[in-house]
């Protein structure tokens, strides 16, 4: 029976649900003795899309025969009768020569067979690790789409962040798309007139729903971030007489734990991402073998630990030596500020290595529905001020990460009055409400920097860690770190994950490990 919620409120930790039941569902509420289970809550409308998805896929021929046939596939059962149809060739004028001539500047050659698989078979994966120009593909894979053909383009990604990187690329190189995500609901009719008349459109996952059940069909599907994407999310996308379809992504990047998924539900298949599914029914990924790195230590420890070596570090390492940079006066200023506790060494950033571990003597607080960490938001404020005193990097090329939201908002607060006070070291205008350091979440699609520092929060004497078990956290810090990362946590804590005890290993090998010393 489905029911509509009126109002959820919450009361310490439990969860009150007001339904606006009609008149038959008022009169079987009221029956005495009964019980009533809830079995799911979401949203009416994805969740009518996805079972429309699910009837044509299985029922009606409006989709292409060759994608359904992938799409019911059971896994590793009919692998070569799967590859072959995923390696049917659709289009066959590809520009080539044109792309060949990019191959020296723009492309290497990792990126240029991508594309053309892309743009050629009727479904291909593409593997592309952090730092491999994943956005260069998507550029030229839509340019190229649009070249051959006038048929239309539709473009999927996980969140309006991603969203917003991609239309500022494809508007800057003079292609007119139209972007719509949830907050545009409001303008549901205008947007509707403007999708069906582009030719290219970007959508969120959680407005595919909204938009595309009384608009236009879309013959080119491109998926960003497919492994954070569900496939029945993206079933009624398939079913738009879609004959193209490209995915994206890479399965050792950090996913999206914001929705939970009951064991139940994952016994079941739901939740299993497009990428993974198809990868498990036996299409061969296009892995996009070359980084763009600037520390090639970083590279080479992420080919080394996630991706089996296979990847090559197109760039030599450009660290800032030690010897370069001098101890301005500021150090005596530091020691006075409000968190003059801390000494830091200079070879915290700038090692070999570009990668070091502070270990920090807290502990993990309960903090609302969060934790936070004192100790570690103190020495990571100090650190900041200590880079930034020094002028060992710009404000602009520091970005804050940590697991819990609750964390990343007093680390906020606490640089927000360090800016108040020191408005130059910050290079903030007057009265500038935003902070030039990047703060977020894991669950957040934080950009890449040159610098990312870490705060891991979890600090127990039984090793609880919580989201920070899975182990493609690491990869996807140190993708998004161009020239350095500094984690600063309680380290026996973390070790008591493999992924993470083998950082913490190769740190304290390569003379990285640092502790905070504390003095009066």
């Amino acid at each position: 029976m489905f029911v509509s919620l009126r109002e959820i409120t919450r009361t310490g930790m439990q969860f009150r649900l007001y339904a606006s039941p009609n008149m038959p569902q008022l009169l079987t509420f009221k029956r005495k003795y009964r019980q009533w289970t809830i079995c799911k809550v979401a949203n009416m409308d994805k969740y009518m899309a996805q079972i429309q998805g699910l009837v044509t896929t299985t029922c009606e021929r409006k989709m292409n025969h060759m994608i359904q046939k992938v799409l019911l596939a059971p896994p590793k059962t009919m692998a070569n009768y799967v590859c072959n149809y995923a390696e049917q060739v659709v289009e066959k004028e590809v520009d080539t020569e044109g792309l060949k001539l990019q191959m020296n500047n723009y492309l290497n050659k990792s990126q240029y067979l991508a594309i053309i698989s892309a743009v050629r078979q009727l479904i291909t994966v593409i593997h592309a690790p952090p730092a491999t120009g994943r956005m260069k593909i998507i550029v030229k894979v839509v340019e190229q789409w649009i070249q051959i053909n006038g048929e239309r383009i539709l473009i999927i990604v996980k969140n309006e962040a991603v969203l917003e990187e991609i239309y500022y690329i494809l508007n800057k190189i003079g292609l007119h798309v139209l972007r719509v995500s949830m907050n545009s609901v409001a303008k549901f009719g205008q947007q509707k007139t403007t999708l069906n008349n582009n030719r290219v459109a970007i959508l969120t996952q959680d407005s595919i729903a909204q938009y595309l059940t009384l608009s236009r069909d879309f013959q080119k599907v491109l998926i960003v971030d497919a492994h954070d994407i569900s496939e029945l999310t993206c079933l009624s996308v398939f079913n738009k007489n879609c004959d193209q379809v490209v995915l994206i992504g890479d399965h050792y990047t950090y996913k999206d734990k914001s929705v939970e998924v009951s064991n139940l539900a994952k016994s079941r298949g739901y939740g299993v991402s497009i990428f993974e599914s198809f990868i498990k029914k036996g299409i061969k990924p296009v892995f996009v073998s070359t980084m763009n790195k600037e520390n090639e230590f970083i590279g080479e420890y992420i080919s080394k630990c996630f991706y089996g070596q296979k990847l090559q570090i197109s760039q030599s390492q450009h660290y800032i030596d030690m010897n370069e940079k001098s101890y301005s006066p500021f150090q005596q200023k530091l020691k006075s500020a409000t968190y003059a506790n801390i000494n830091f060494q200079k070879g915290i950033l700038f090692n070999k290595q570009g990668m070091a571990a502070v270990q920090v003597n807290g502990c993990e607080l309960k903090y609302g529905s969060g934790l936070v960490n004192i100790q570690e938001i103190k020495c990571l404020v100090q650190f900041v001020l200590f880079i930034l005193g020094h002028q060992f990097v710009q404000p602009q090329e520091i970005g804050i990460v940590t697991p819990y939201l609750q964390q990343s908002k007093i680390i906020y607060s606490e640089l927000k009055l360090q800016a108040q006070n020191n408005p130059e070291m910050f290079q903030q205008q007057h009265l500038e409400n935003n902070l030039n350091i990047q703060i977020s979440t894991i669950n957040d699609s934080y950009s890449s920097r040159p610098f990312l520092i870490f705060s891991g929060v979890r600090a127990n004497k039984e090793g609880y860690l919580g989201q920070l078990k899975d182990f493609r956290i690491i990869n996807t810090l140190l993708g998004k770190s161009k020239k350095g990362c500094v984690v600063f946590g309680d380290l026996p804590t973390l070790a008591q994950e493999k992924s993470w005890m083998q950082f913490i290993s190769h740190l304290q090998n390569q003379n990285a490990l640092y502790q905070c010393d504390y003095y009066k």
